[in-house]
């Protein structure tokens, strides 16, 4: 009974996919692949970092301050040095001490005090997409304390939120090009086809006569030119 079901359902699948959109075909074939999916959500979550890059960092990656520089990542903890276990992550400020003979600057954390991280902490003040002036981030720390996740560049500015901008720089310049080459392939074939459509020659046909000779190469070097009707 089954087998005899199966064409019919074949049919009506083929026929359904028929009267749908392509844009429908593509979310279809979009939630079947996991690949797809993951992909998705990478980038949903990369644009929002970009997007709202104030918000997700504790420091203001624009303050430059050389006493700061290369600063090692802060380690998120929940047991402190004397072994105890915390149940609100923390973390240690980190002190510099310069060695004499090779000059190198050595960052010890400081363990006398710890600092509990916190979330939706008032900070710097910052523009929500440029207009809503605010100081509350997702995360920071206890006053006194400074975290870093990714650590501080030459110029003593916090890695982290400095990524997440720059994040917002790439996106920025991927969606440009986007529409760049979307603007001039709809303007070229517009053009190809009112040519086409009225008749006028010129650009359309010098155009199939140049696809018809590149792909009369490719098939056993028989080229044939093209005359104009």
């Amino acid at each position: 009974m089954t087998t005899a079901l199966e064409p019919i359902s074949k049919l009506i699948e083929t026929d359904r996919e028929q009267h749908e959109s392509y844009f429908q075909l593509v979310w279809q074939r979009f939630k079947k692949s996991k690949a797809a999916i993951a992909g998705g959500l990478m980038i949903l979550v990369l644009l929002i970092l970009a997007l709202f890059a104030e918000f997700f960092s504790p420091n203001n990656y624009y303050k430059a301050d050389f006493n700061d520089s290369y600063i090692p990542p802060s380690r998120v903890r929940f047991v402190d040095e004397g072994g105890n276990f915390h149940l609100r992550p923390f973390v240690y400020n980190q002190n510099v001490t310069v060695n004499l003979r090779t000059l190198e600057p050595i960052w010890e954390e400081d363990t006398s005090q710890r600092y509990e991280l916190q979330f939706l902490v008032k900070s710097w003040e910052w523009k929500v997409l440029g207009l809503f002036p605010t100081r509350y981030h997702l995360f920071g720390v206890e006053e006194g304390g400074v975290i870093y996740l990714l650590g501080t560049e030459k110029q003593g500015r916090d890695l982290w939120g400095r990524s997440c901008l720059a994040g917002r720089i790439s996106l920025s310049l991927g969606l440009i090009a986007t529409f760049i080459s979307i603007a001039v392939g709809s303007v070229r074939y517009s053009a190809v086809g009112c040519d086409g459509y009225l008749g006028i020659g010129g650009v359309g046909r010098q155009r199939a006569q140049y696809d018809i000779g590149i792909n009369s190469s490719r098939v056993g070097n028989a080229d044939v030119p093209v005359r104009d009707r």
